[in-house]
């Protein structure tokens, strides 16, 4: 008589469909989606990696799922956490545009918004941004081609279409977080482009005056938040400037963080005390007010600089061969202690924004902190190799480096740079010796 079948076996028998292995723990991340870093709580965050959404915390550094991966066919194009914190909208690049709902604690998919109703007739691949109403019940996102879809999402109900009738694209789409479900204001920001829309009879219209109110020609939105307690937006500009916009118009434009040195602001998250803003060069802008008597309602306060590790091949910054890392996105968490943000070259940094007063400020300090120690690659990996004594594995890329990381621990133990591109790599099966070259 035959043994009884190990379970897994069993399962795979009658499932054969069934997934032999899941993914324990990702390093790395997909700078190409749009909010790709999502604070959950005090030390939990969102972040894409590849196909995959992680749920990493920060403090035990382990790692779960929203999204494993590895039966989703579609890229991930954008994320947006509901203000409840318990759902994720995860947009997804397919044949048709689609954008999948996950409950975050149970990590289980719990809808699929399709491309039904009048967006059968779209030809966008792809939704490009999404949002939540402040209670949590409404979902907007815009397509690249600029169509404006609004669901009450719970219920699958498609509840407003708006096609654009300009020729510029929407980049990023927001609630007015005061209000709830009934008279939701949701305000769309992109090249040149700004505009306010309410719905009404079952559409979504411009509100009254709402980018209408702009004289001269808009600039090119990178970015925008609503300001606490206030019916006031903030954009930012790939120009480095930051306007104050009221209802649409443009009351002030704030130029002091291109002046402190930001050539271009790529992305603002709005804090009690005002609103930061970061882009290029690593800069983070850090405004407070408002203060009524101030021509000017909101001051730059402090700035701060993300540098990249020190490598001794770099010819920038000075002496130490740091370089600045361009940030591209900004997430803070709720108790509004810790600023997460999102780099440029694939790296999540972290920044103690509750500090702000007692640390010096400027650009020779760096109070950044980056995630998994020696940080992540940069582009293609092309090597691979484990260690046989012990928990290293050993990976080299197209960003010139050869990273060694420890698994047990889920950090990036050692990084080693090198003027040309490292093909293949190998650990000797002590651990004590990498070698790095040609495959």
């Amino acid at each position: 008589m035959s043994e009884p079948p190990a379970p897994a076996a069993a399962a795979m028998s009658h499932n054969p469909a069934a997934p032999v292995l899941a993914p324990l723990h990702a390093f790395g991340l997909s700078n190409d989606v749009q909010n790709n870093v999502l604070a959950v709580d005090e030390a939990t965050i969102l972040h894409p990696v590849g196909r995959a959404i992680a749920l990493y915390n920060l403090e035990s550094r382990k790692m779960a799922f929203v999204r494993d991966g590895t039966s989703e066919k579609g890229d991930v194009t954008a994320l947006a956490l509901s203000p409840s914190k318990k759902y994720l909208a995860v947009c997804e690049r397919n044949e048709t545009a689609q954008i999948s709902i996950y409950h975050v604690s149970s990590q289980k998919k719990t809808k699929v918004l399709p491309q039904g109703g009048p967006l059968a007739d779209s030809t966008a691949d792809r939704f490009i941004t999404a949002a939540f109403s402040s209670d949590s019940k409404l979902l907007a996102a815009a397509t690249g081609n600029g169509e404006l879809v609004l669901w009450l999402w719970d219920k699958g109900r498609q509840l407003a279409f708006q096609k654009s009738s300009v020729p510029y694209a929407i980049s990023r789409i927001s609630f007015d977080p005061r209000e709830h479900a009934q008279g939701a204001t949701i305000c769309t920001t992109g090249a040149k482009f700004f505009r306010l829309w309410r719905l009404a009879d079952g559409q979504l219209k411009p509100a009254p005056g709402s980018g209408l109110a702009i004289k001269k020609e808009p600039p090119v939105y990178t970015d925008h938040a609503w300001l606490p307690g206030d019916d006031r937006v903030v954009g930012c500009t790939d120009m480095g400037e930051v306007q104050l916009l009221e209802r649409g118009e443009v009351k002030h434009t704030i130029t002091s963080a291109r002046e402190a040195g930001a050539a271009s602001l790529s992305c603002v998250v709005a804090f009690a005390r005002g609103f930061i803003t970061a882009g290029a060069a690593g800069l983070i802008c850090i405004f407070e007010g408002p203060k009524d008597e101030e021509r000017v309602p909101y001051q730059l306060s402090h700035t701060f600089v993300c540098w990249a590790p020190s490598s001794p091949l770099s010819s920038s910054s000075a002496s130490s061969g740091r370089q600045p890392l361009d940030i591209t996105a900004l997430a803070i968490s709720p108790s509004e202690e810790m600023l997460i943000c999102s780099c440029a070259n694939s790296q999540l940094a972290t920044f103690p924004i509750a500090n702000i007063d007692i640390l010096s400020s400027g650009s020779d300090e760096c109070h950044f902190t980056l995630l998994a120690g020696g940080g992540f690659h940069h582009g293609t990996v092309t090597g691979l190799d484990t260690c046989v004594q012990k928990p290293l594995l050993v990976t080299c890329g197209a960003d010139r480096t050869v990273r060694v990381w420890n698994y047990t621990r889920r950090i990036c133990e050692h990084v080693k740079h090198f003027a040309d591109e490292p093909l293949g790599c190998s650990l000797h099966p002590t651990g004590n010796q990498v070698r790095a070259g040609p495959p």
